[in-house]
Order: structure tokens, then sequence, then C-alpha cells
């Protein structure tokens, strides 16, 4: 029997995923509210392979973020096949429903395309290994790899208008290589790579290895050879547009922004480097300590993007346990509401030990005590105070911690509050002292972001320390 568009195609397509008990779905297009429509039970289906080319992407004729989210929260296994055109549903009985129709509106939707499908229960094993070949031939759409291929599209979506026609290129080899450690300077900084520039490699003056870095960071970042009588402010502009425009280098960046403190100490962006990074073999994070790559992006974001970064090493003696590079975002930050308390809850600075401190957390409840009288500037003594009721509250969440105002007040210090000083020319020295903080800073004023989601969604205390 054969179904039909605008007549029992939908429902016979349905009935068929009602009865398996696993599924896998092949489409080139797929709508996330028709594959929601299809699958009433989604735990049934088992991976889904789409087909995802870059105009597909770019033209928007199949979901890409909802989809991947969709997938990913009903522990489906999402593969991207850009060579697919078959559209077809195979069950755990190695029963094939299959057809012209896209899991899509127009597929399968009222008044939507000419369709025709069927179902087959009689293949054979050439058939079965057809379709698993296919499987294996695709590429798994894993977080790394899907962050990586929305930026690849983002970045084609701004010359989208311009472009009459996209070739379709080998994610694997193009896109992860954005992801690469070898698309980071290797040149120690902008300005040393310049007066080896300048020198026209000198083998005297600089090593072959100094060499060698620079002639990479010039492919990677300007790619050609047009600087070379050009002055040095002209060639930094020309290697900043290159390098600011690496994804690699634009996400680290905007996860700078999203902390809530507007930093990110060393240790942080190593954790981040070796979790983002898709070179193989994944390097550890000793590996990139001894390779210096988070010493350079140190030297190369404040100095290629000067109004946005800037970067401070905090050394022992000024309330380190030991000497860090921090880095910091120091630019206009437009749009930075807070959905809800998870949103908020989600960009807090971790610690040390790879956790959150609960002194964030009982901040946090201080705050959102402080400000129901509808303040949102207030004296170190009302935050003492006020801290001090909240850490008896808390209960176990203290129990080995030591009561202590200050520290979480750095840790939040940037998107969250600001500090107002007595003496403009005053600096902190020692974070994790009360007393200088008393000394130093008259009141502390609580960001518009945050105000705003302690007084429209009324949180309680106890709702904030739940999240510890």
């Amino acid at each position: 029997m054969l179904f039909r568009s605008d007549d029992n195609l939908f429902v016979e397509t349905k009935a068929f995923c009602s009865k398996a008990q696993e599924l896998w779905i092949y489409s080139p297009f797929i709508r996330v509210n028709k594959i929601k429509e299809i699958l009433v039970d989604p735990s049934k289906c088992k991976a889904i392979v789409v087909r995802w080319q870059t105009m597909d992407l770019l033209v928007g004729v199949t979901d890409f973020e909802n989809l991947y989210e969709f997938c990913k929260d009903n522990d489906i296994a999402l593969f991207r096949n850009t060579r697919i055109h078959l559209k077809v549903i195979r069950n755990e009985k190695n029963h094939i429903y299959y057809g012209s129709a896209n899991f899509t509106n127009m597929g399968m939707g009222v008044n939507g395309n000419i369709e025709l499908s069927g179902i087959n229960i009689d293949i054979n094993m050439q058939d079965i290994d057809y379709l698993n070949e296919i499987l294996s031939d695709s590429v798994l759409v894993e977080k790394d790899y899907f962050n990586a291929l929305k930026i690849d599209i983002d970045e084609k979506k701004r010359d989208f208008k311009k472009i009459e026609k996209i070739k379709d290129k080998d994610i694997v080899s193009v896109v992860n290589n954005k992801f690469l450690l070898d698309s980071l300077p290797q040149s120690d900084s902008p300005s040393q790579l310049w007066e080896i520039c300048r020198s026209n490699y000198d083998p005297i003056k600089y090593s072959e290895n100094e060499i060698i870095c620079a002639k990479h960071d010039i492919i990677s970042y300007v790619g050609n050879n047009k600087f070379i009588n050009t002055s040095k402010e002209k060639f930094l502009q020309m290697l900043g547009s290159g390098f600011n425009s690496t994804p690699f280098v634009h996400e680290l960046k905007f996860q700078v922004r999203t902390q809530a403190n507007y930093t990110m100490g060393y240790t942080q962006i190593t954790k981040w480097i070796a979790k983002t990074t898709l070179s193989v073999p994944t390097p550890s994070r000793q590996d990139i300590r001894d390779k210096s790559w988070v010493n350079r992006l140190h030297n190369w974001i404040p100095a290629l993007d000067s109004h946005n970064f800037r970067s401070e090493k905090r050394h022992k003696s000024d309330g380190g346990r030991g000497g860090t590079n921090l880095l910091y975002y120091i630019g206009k930050d437009d749009g930075n509401e807070y959905k809800d308390l998870e949103d908020l809850i989600g960009g807090l600075r971790i610690n040390g030990k790879g956790g959150k401190s609960p002194h964030q957390f009982i901040l946090l409840a201080t705050i959102n005590e402080l400000v129901k009288n509808n303040e949102k500037d207030f004296s170190i003594d009302e935050i003492e105070a006020e801290f001090s009721r909240q850490w008896r509250n808390a209960g176990k969440l203290n129990k080995i911690s030591k009561q202590n105002f200050a520290m979480p007040l750095n840790a939040l210090k940037g998107k969250l509050i600001e500090f107002n000083y007595l003496n403009n020319n005053e600096t902190i020295q020692d974070y994790r002292k009360e007393s200088e903080l008393k000394e130093k800073v008259k009141t502390i004023t609580i960001s518009n972001s945050l105000f705003a989601l302690f007084k429209e969604q009324k949180i309680t205390g106890d709702e904030i320390l739940e999240y510890y």
C-alpha cells in the first residue's frame, strides 16, 4: 500500500513510529515541530541522520539549533551526512518506511508538496549493510563539533546576500581547523612579530623557531606580504582584523564576557582550551601550559583589542596564592540581562578546585534581601551585616568554610557589582582582606541586570542557596 500526501501519508508515518520499539531516521531536511508530532515517544529514536549542507543551513530549509537541542534533550544521537537524499525510517525489526517526503511541514503537512511513501518489511542483508554504511560514514554531532559548525555558518551568514552559490566543504577538515591549537598565535606578541617581519626574517637576529612562528602568524592572520612598507600601526590593524575574527579567539573572548566578573584566570583559560580544542591527540592542561598558549593569548588579545580587553599579572603579594594572569573584559556590555536564576548561577566564577564557592551563593542571597528596599547602593557595613545573617541561615553550606564577604565581592565585581572607592586612585591589593575593603571602598552598586532579576522574579534566598 502507498501513502499519499494530503491523504494518509502523515497518519501512516506516525503509526509506523508508534508501533516500533526502536527507530533510526534518515532525512535531508527536518523540522522539530514535525518530528515531535510523529514521535509520540522520542525516547524510541536512537539516531537521526540529517544532511545539513552549508546552503541548507544558510537558507533555513531545515532546523539547526532546535534539532540539536531536541536530540540532546531526548538522548538521540545526531549525525550529519552532506550526501544523503533518501528519506527513511528503520525500526528494530529492520522494517523500512521510505519515500520522497522530508520530515518537514512541506513534506508531511497539509497543502504541502506532492509526496509518496511506503513500507517494506522484506529487506535483505545488503539493504541493512547499506543503511549501516550511511550511518558509519556520517559525522556524530557532539557539542564541540556543533559549536564549530555554528560559528562557520554564522560567519557565512554575514556575507550571504553577496553569495550566489556556496560550495559545501568538508566540515571535518575545514571547520575543525578553526578550533585547532594551530589556529592560535605562535609568536610571543604582536610587537615581536612586527620586529621580525620588519627585519625581513633576519636569521642572525632571530632564531629559526622565532622565524617559523612569525611566518605561521602572518599566513594565519594577514595572508600576504602587502604590509611590508606600511607603518606599525597599519600592520597591527591588519593583524588584529585577522586575529580577532579567528573563531577560537572569538569564542574565548565571548567566554570572558560571560563570566560573572568579566574575568578568566590562567587556569580557567587553560581548562577551557583543553576542553574546546579539536586537536588530536587532545592536549592535556600541562601540555598547554608547557607550550605557553595561554601566555601568548594574554599578550595578543589586549594588544589587538585594547578597547575591550586587558591582562593583569596578579602576584602572590597582591592577594593571590601564587602568580596568575587574569584576562579582563573592560568594554561595554549591552543586552546583558539574565533570563532567570539558572542563567545567573551558570555564569558564576569557578574556584581553584573546579567548583563554585558557597560564599558567592550567600552573597547573592544577601544582595537579594537588600534590594527589596528598592535600593542599588549599599555601604560595606550593610553588606557585612546582611552577609553575616545569611551565613548563619545557610547551615550546611558553610560548615567547612570560613566566613568572609570580601572574597565573593571580588568574584562578582564587574558584571554584577561595582566598587565605589573613597579615593579614585585606590586599588585593592588583597581581595581576601575584609579590613582593606572597609578602608578603601565607600559603597557597592548593584548592576541593573542583577537588580532587575531579583526585583522582577521575586526570588527567595533559599532558592539561591539550593543551587549550591
